[in-house]
């Protein structure tokens, strides 16, 4: 093809002499726009495009169009990347080569201050929960930076723990995560400052964060299961944050659980508490144990608890000849933080009595571990030959129940006597029908010198009935001599008889 020439020329014109200052501020990495005017007298549209130099500002549309004989603003945006300090400024020139081959000038002041809060963040955290929140950091630059975190406390509880990495590193032009790992012990706001330093630089970014910390909850579920009236306990962790002591107070809605002593907990220290369960009544149940602290707050605690029966009290032993009647005592220990009444029963109550039918009983103190003994006594007056076996009952619907073997051995009626008869008078000997049922019972001596007026006797069950000796000297005829108390089914009552002159 042909080849064409193209003759270009060119001349220099000087530019305003005095160029306009255009001053900006602006909060580093925020932004500042003004609009810069050019009018435009010819008849013909111009098509402008300005140079900028430095690169803390930049245009918004990079051509500007100004009509025939008006007027056009051009709009330059002020974005600085580092902050001006001890005085200085950010300078640069705006140039409009305009199409008459005149220049128009603009001086760029430019003033950075400190920056804007990326954000002021509100944090919604469960008090006596671990809880893990993020920030975003951003790097601005075209090269990896390396920030140091500053985390302050502008009103922050001492209770509450805010812990983060110490240095953070962002790639160029990238955002990371920044973890912040909180802990607070009580309900309450916080306000705390995190600042993201580049030491080398000493540019900066900063969050304003609000910790918002609801009441605790339940911090663990202890489960107890424990004999009725034995005593279990568990251990609870407790941990001061603080440099000071504080002292832990503690409460529970169930009498049957043992809370803890307050508890001193010096400067960072850490502590076990020991919380007991002593229960009265079979069953299930449930409570809440709760700690409370003026510095801490509450620290809160289910307890599922669990009773079972009890075995019974050591057994009784008793023995005794038929007619007699002996006792003993039995003891047992009640817990009950209440006045209380026991009843008491025997499942015999042919063989077997008990002294009082009902035990009126004082309160225990509460947290007492060595309980308040109570005693009840039980006679054994057995109606037959044999052995015999029974349960003692003492039992409240509070305060519990209370369960003894017992065993009774009876043997055959003891001979009783000399009874002793003056010559010419009478003695009475009481008697009395142990069995349970009415009784015709057979009235005899061995020797003419005693007497009796009846043969026999009609006694009801467990009644008593006097009979009558009388004794007459007779020569040649011993003094000394039996009563014999026989009935069916049972051997007979022997009573040693002795005439006196």
């Amino acid at each position: 093809g042909e080849t064409q020439f193209l003759s270009v020329s060119g001349m220099c014109k000087s530019v305003d002499s005095e160029a306009t200052s255009l001053e900006f501020a602006a909060a580093v990495r925020s932004e500042q726009i003004k609009e810069v005017p050019i009018e435009n007298p010819t008849d013909v549209a111009w098509t402008v495009r300005p140079v900028i130099e430095n690169e803390a500002w930049k245009a918004v549309e990079e051509i500007l169009a100004v009509p025939a004989k008006s007027k056009a603003s051009f709009r330059i945006s002020y974005h600085p990347l580092t902050m001006t300090t001890g005085g200085e400024k950010h300078n640069g020139t705006l140039f409009f080569p305009l199409p008459t081959g005149e220049g128009k000038v603009f001086n760029l002041i430019g003033t950075a201050s400190d920056p804007q809060a990326e954000d002021s963040v509100t944090f919604e955290v469960q008090g006596k929960q671990q809880t893990v929140k993020t920030l975003k950091v951003h790097n601005w630059l075209n090269r990896a930076q390396r920030f140091k975190v500053d985390i302050s406390r502008v009103h922050v509880d001492p209770a509450t723990i805010v812990k983060g990495h110490e240095y953070i590193d962002v790639p160029a032009g990238k955002d990371i995560e920044y973890r912040l790992s909180i802990y607070a012990f009580k309900d309450g706001e916080n306000k705390l400052k995190i600042t993201f330093t580049n030491e080398k630089s000493g540019e900066y970014l900063f969050y304003n964060a609000a910790i918002n910390v609801a009441a605790p909850g339940v911090l663990d579920t202890i489960g107890m299961v424990a004999v009725v009236r034995r005593l279990v306990t568990r251990s609870i962790t407790l941990k001061n944050p603080l440099e000071s002591s504080t002292t832990v107070s503690f409460s529970c809605d169930n009498v049957s659980v043992q809370v803890p002593h307050p508890v001193e907990l010096g400067p960072l220290e850490v502590k076990e508490a020991s919380v007991g369960f002593r229960p009265l009544l079979v069953g299930d149940s449930s409570a809440q144990l709760k700690g409370t602290s003026a510095e801490l707050g509450n620290f809160l605690y289910d307890l599922k608890l669990r009773a079972t029966a009890p075995g019974p009290e050591k057994s009784m032993t008793f023995s005794t000849a038929l007619g007699s009647e002996t006792s003993q005592t039995f003891r047992f220990v009640h817990f009950c933080t209440q006045k209380v009444d026991f009843d008491v029963a025997v499942s015999d109550e042919e063989n077997f009595r008990v002294e009082t039918a009902r035990l009126a009983a004082q309160p225990c103190n509460p947290g007492d571990t060595q309980g308040q003994e109570m005693t009840v006594k039980v006679f054994f007056e057995p109606s037959s030959l044999g052995e015999r076996h029974c349960q003692l009952t003492v039992s409240s619907p509070i305060g519990g129940d209370y369960t003894c073997p017992i065993i009774g051995h009876c043997e055959p009626p003891r001979a009783q006597g000399p009874v002793v008869i003056k010559s010419g008078g009478s003695t009475q000997i009481t008697f009395k029908n142990v069995s349970n049922e009415q009784k015709t019972f057979s009235l005899a001596v061995d020797k003419t010198c005693f007497n009796l007026p009846k043969k026999s006797e009609v006694v009801p069950p467990k009644k008593s009935v006097t009979i009558t000796v009388s004794y007459k000297d007779s020569p040649g005829v011993s003094a000394m001599g039996k009563l014999i108390i026989s009935t069916d089914g049972l051997p007979p009552w022997i009573y040693y008889l002795k005439g006196s002159a």
